[in-house]
């Protein structure tokens, strides 16, 4: 997903440390499928591995006033909407792009039973179209490198990732999804498999296994929502006597926990559902519900400076902002083009002539370029390029 935290350390595409991820040679067509991946040695089986050692628990920043926060990308004064070519397809959808909005991927016939081969766009043009063999899954991020990551859904889930044509399985656990990939190569995904989750990442696309997260405070699973440029993972760890909570976790295994703001209200209660990471901040929606019912009487969207502790309520009076992510925990269709820049839900012109429904799935660390999904049935892939 779009992240601008800087990163310890220069960040190489590709894999970190510099070296290039060994590819096969490239096929001459696109098509192409993934080849299954056979381990010399079998990874041993989740439940069976042991657990990490104990993490250490970062104290949660108490405020640092006149620290600068991350600033901000200025709001465009102008932008041009345009349908993405497609080929043959009769209809796809765009699902994720890299941090410029250069690079896009998507997939194509987005409904049920369709065929959801990748596509794959370059400067707006279509680059490539992929086949993939068995369940066909969803790639949900993308680097600058053109490396995608994704995952089939359903009884047997798999992490997936795509370059160069090909899209092949993560190495590791049989069962689970990568959800995100920053510059220096590093996934984020969750672990699935009866029922039980548990977040976890790759060190690269090319690594044996992931590692899993400690599960801390009680909590009993969790999942993965994103990874920043400086390789932490955005969590929710849940069950167990502890309620639902966000945490942060780090590139070195350390945690930090993202206490919700006290309400300034006493007969309301609010909690956090944590989506991604954009422009230096975590974004998400915030939950407002009865103390005494529990009923939920609002919710609003808002993000938080990991560094300084900030919390900040975005500018959306309409309630039509939606925040890209790389899930779609936060990912609520709407019949209005409108898309959250720094701290402000920004409209966009319309995709079609029609109402239709709109469905963002990508903005530029920049905000210069959104990209997503029009029309519904069928879905046309659809840009926007802002001035």
């Amino acid at each position: 997903m779009i992240a601008t935290a800087a990163a310890s350390g220069a960040l190489v595409a590709g894999s970190p440390g510099g070296k290039p991820i060994p590819m096969p040679a490239p096929l001459h067509s696109s098509f192409q499928v993934d080849p299954p991946v056979t381990p010399s040695v079998p990874p041993e089986p989740y439940h069976n591995t042991k657990p990490p050692p104990n993490p250490v628990i970062r104290p949660e920043p108490t405020g640092s006033p006149g620290r600068a926060l991350p600033p901000d990308p200025p709001l465009p004064s102008s932008c041009k909407v345009e349908g993405l070519p497609i080929g043959t397809a009769k209809s796809a959808d765009v699902t994720a792009g890299d941090p410029t909005g250069r690079i896009l991927v998507g997939r194509t016939e987005p409904v049920a039973r369709g065929e959801l081969d990748v596509l794959v766009w370059r400067d707006g043009k279509l680059i490539d179209r992929v086949k993939q063999r068995g369940d066909p899954g969803t790639m949900t991020d993308v680097n600058r490198s053109g490396i995608a990551v994704g995952g089939r859904s359903g009884e047997f889930p798999s992490a997936l990732w795509y370059q160069e044509g090909m899209v092949r399985r993560l190495g590791g656990y049989d069962y689970g999804t990568a959800i995100a990939i920053n510059d220096a190569g590093m996934i984020a995904g969750t672990y699935e498999f009866n029922g039980q989750t548990r977040p976890q990442r790759w060190s690269s696309p090319t690594a044996y296994r992931p590692e899993v997260m400690p599960l801390i405070n009680g909590h009993t699973g969790g999942r993965a929502w994103d990874i920043d440029e400086a390789g932490t993972t955005l969590v929710t760890l849940d069950g167990g006597p502890a309620h639902e909570q966000t945490y942060l976790w780090f590139a070195d295994g350390s945690i930090q926990k993202i206490t919700t703001p006290p309400s300034l209200d006493p007969a309301k209660r609010q909690t956090f559902k944590a989506g991604a990471f954009h422009f230096g901040w975590v974004y998400g929606e915030m939950a407002f519900s009865d103390s005494a019912t529990g009923l939920t009487i609002g919710r609003q969207t808002y993000r938080y400076e990991p560094a300084s502790g900030t919390w900040q309520a975005v500018y959306d009076p309409a309630g039509t902002g939606q925040v890209p992510t790389p899930t779609d925990v936060l990912d609520l269709a709407r019949s209005e083009a409108s898309v959250v820049i720094g701290r402000t839900a920004y409209a966009l012109p319309p995709g079609s002539t029609k109402k239709a429904d709109v469905l963002l799935n990508v903005v530029s660390e920049d905000g210069r370029v959104v990209a997503g999904a029009t029309g519904g049935q069928p879905n046309q892939a659809t840009v926007w390029h802002c001035t």
